[in-house]
């Protein structure tokens, strides 16, 4: 191949499939329900109903209903919703299409995306789409504050965007170029308030290495760099940042690097998986995974990291290959006010992806069935809870037999967490169905948020500018071609017991 994905123009794309697929029910034209042969199905009823300039509605019968596009009517799939060419089938709204009577502020906006609702999996949950084709490709890091919604995703590099919910405005934050006039990549942003941090990263010459925190303030237009370093490339083994918290001035991420920052010169080439912390008003960088006094690692590799009231929470691992002992990885947490550091598990097996709402620490805990279900093989995951107030563990959410997925993210009273139990065998992560649930602690209630057929993963829960809270995620459109789609969906709060 050439390195160049072609594809049809999406005009071309739905004429194909009106041609090659009828279903029964499905209109010829708007409003018109004639019957055939075949089951109606999502594409093919999809394919109808944007050839008389609507969307789709449902199969509800075995009958194709359409409906006028951005309304809030149920339209949940029956069958696979996404092509192998990453498109819907809908063309993408530039801004200088947009009609001025749409009542928006349209200044400065690359897109619009379109006014696009799919009904969640509970009562109460409406989700509404927040990308647009041209920056679906590996569409995979995301964060939401208020009223601002930002993401990685595109081509070509992996440039930061930013959406408004209030306007539907999407507008490029960081166009991910290097340098050297090349495309780098932008990953994993976290955002509070107006500011974003994110992470980037680029290759000045083929054997090294560039990576880098970045900041902007959205209001200001102030940008900031810190931890920036370079790294030769070693067999497999590089520099990278990812899994980015805020908590300003506090900033904490995953960091991997040849010389780790911290450490003594006897580390280099290592590359440790460490939990670092910046102040961003002072510039003091904490290696979290060292021990304060004497530099010594005593916590080992990281995957995941999150803040939340002065506290820094990471999951850390024991023993392992060559060092006599089993494999253990707990949960850990660092005052960053006060430098208290504490060891939040002790269990056997794996703890892993913690996340931090105040009072509550949660993570995807593997306790149950160790040594079978591993962080490379889970199965049977659960979750379970901290209370920083009570010094109390709980598990939270046991499902019994199914794979919850690895990711678990809160904020306020809420964790959403990936989940495989919709599966044809919840117990293997090949499963490729996968949904996004929620959690709200105070009144241990679970909700599902999507029951669409195919996958969805990399949950975040966000606070909205009315008090309220959403959940975020991707839709897997292709996999094939590494195209995810955003969606921001209610969090209807339970009534109290």
């Amino acid at each position: 191949m050439d390195g160049v994905v072609r594809r049809l123009p999406l005009g071309l794309i739905a004429l194909a499939v009106v041609s090659s697929s009828s279903c029964a029910g499905c209109p010829e034209s708007a409003g018109n329900d004639v019957a055939e042969m075949v089951p109606c199905t999502f594409g093919s009823c999809e394919a109808q109903c944007r050839s008389a300039a609507l969307c789709y509605g449902s199969c509800s019968g075995g009958t194709c209903h359409c409906v006028p596009c951005g309304t809030d009517t149920d339209a949940r799939p029956d069958a696979d919703s996404g092509r192998e060419d990453g498109t819907d089938g809908a063309e993408a709204e530039h801004v200088d299409d947009a009609t001025a009577d749409e009542g928006r502020d349209v200044a400065g906006c690359e897109y619009l995306v379109p006014g696009e609702t799919r009904a969640g999996a509970s009562p109460g949950v409406m989700c509404r789409r927040l990308s647009v084709d041209e920056v679906e490709e590996g569409l995979l890091s995301l964060a939401g504050f208020g009223d601002r919604i930002v993401f990685s995703g595109g081509d070509p590099g992996t440039p930061l965007w930013e959406v408004r919910l209030s306007t539907r405005c999407l507008t490029l934050l960081d166009d991910a170029r290097t340098p050297e006039g090349n495309w780098g990549v932008t990953n994993d942003p976290a955002i509070e308030a107006a500011k974003v941090a994110y992470a980037a990263e680029w290759r000045p010459s083929s054997d090294v290495k560039h990576c880098e925190i970045r900041m902007i303030d959205l209001e200001s237009g102030e940008r900031q760099v810190f931890a920036s370093g370079e790294s030769r490339t070693l067999h497999s083994q590089t520099c990278w940042m990812d899994y980015l918290a805020l908590e300003y001035p506090w900033i904490v991420w995953r960091d991997v690097r040849e010389h780790p920052l911290g450490a003594g010169p006897e580390t280099v080439g290592l590359y440790s998986w460490d939990a670092v912390a910046l102040n961003a008003e002072t510039g003091e960088i904490i290696n979290l995974s060292l021990e304060p006094l004497t530099g010594r690692r005593v916590w080992g590799s990281v995957v995941k990291t999150d803040v939340e009231g002065g506290w820094a929470v990471f999951d850390s691992d024991w023993g392992g290959d060559g060092t006599g002992e089993p494999l253990t990885q707990e949960i850990v947490a660092v005052n960053l006010v006060t430098r208290e550091r504490r060891q939040i598990t002790d269990a056997p097996g794996l703890q892993y992806f913690a996340t931090v709402t105040m009072p509550w620490i949660a993570w995807t805990d593997l306790r149950c069935c160790w040594p079978d279900c591993n962080y490379m093989s889970p199965c049977s995951n659960d979750i379970y809870g901290y209370n920083l107030e009570t010094g109390e563990e709980h598990a939270l959410v046991v499902a019994g037999d199914t794979m919850q997925g690895d990711q678990v993210d809160g904020e306020g009273p809420w964790l959403a967490y990936e989940d495989q139990r919709g599966g044809d065998d919840p117990t293997r992560d090949r499963d490729r169905e996968q949904d996004i649930f929620a959690f709200h602690l105070p009144t241990r209630t679970e909700i599902r948020v999507t029951d669409w057929p195919g996958y969805e993963t990399t949950p975040r829960v966000y606070r909205r500018e009315d008090g309220s809270y959403g959940a975020l995620f991707v839709q897997e459109i292709s996999y094939h071609y590494a195209t995810y789609r955003l969606w921001e969906c209610d969090l209807p709060e339970p009534e109290e017991p």
